[in-house]
């Protein structure tokens, strides 16, 4: 079985180019242990990483043939949505919701409409709220949060919305990680608002995991 991580840099997380052997150089974020997690119990699961750091969703739709569809997966899992908003409000150069939807679920289309059996899991965008300790990067997110997360939760239900479309399992983080905070400091689960620490990936893979043991279940 052949499960299939895309997104942008939260999946990336460093992962090695240019690699076609399963299960090798996912990166240092939640992929890696995800696949670390389920292989060491199953001798049956090839896991790669297709990530991109940057990526929003025009930018992965750009190379989703090559990518995506030039590939055999059972199973694709998504992790989009941040940078749409993050090079809107930054640059200018983002989507609003509803050309984040059109090219999201044009790309899930895409997907199907090459294996039809395919499973999917679509990820929750997420932004936490912390003063970054270098000068200057991340004020914009802190100052201004209630923009970003208003903004960021809009692309999280458009990939809920689609996840019930199409029947995929949903994950999701924001919550999941503003419960979290609430106990405590954003530092220990993100380095900047957006990328995760170790911790942070952590929490990711145990999410992720979940709607593993559910598609598992046949749900």
């Amino acid at each position: 079985m052949n499960i299939l991580f895309q997104g942008d840099s939260v999946t990336d997380a460093g992962r090695g180019r240019d690699v076609t052997a399963p299960n090798t150089a996912l990166g240092q974020g939640y992929a890696t242990m995800v696949a670390g997690r389920l292989s060491a119990k199953h001798d049956d699961l090839n896991f790669f990483n297709h990530g991109v750091s940057g990526n929003r969703a025009a930018d992965l739709y750009g190379r989703w043939q090559e990518d995506t569809l030039n590939f055999e997966f059972d199973v694709l899992s998504i992790l989009l949505g941040i940078n749409d908003v993050g090079f809107s409000l930054r640059l200018g150069r983002g989507s609003d919701k509803e050309r984040f939807r059109f090219l999201y679920d044009r790309m899930i289309y895409e997907a199907l409409e090459k294996n039809s059996d395919a499973k999917l899991i679509l990820m929750e965008p997420f932004v936490l709220k912390m003063k970054y300790a270098w000068e200057n990067f991340g004020t914009d997110i802190y100052d201004n949060f209630h923009t970003w997360s208003s903004r960021v939760r809009e692309n999280g239900q458009v990939t809920k919305d689609l996840a019930k479309k199409y029947h995929a399992q949903f994950v999701p983080l924001f919550d999941v990680f503003e419960s979290l905070t609430k106990s405590a400091p954003a530092e220990r689960y993100s380095v900047d608002c957006i990328h995760p620490t170790a911790a942070g990936h952590e929490i990711i893979a145990e999410e992720w995991v979940k709607a593993w043991e559910k598609i598992k279940k046949g749900e």
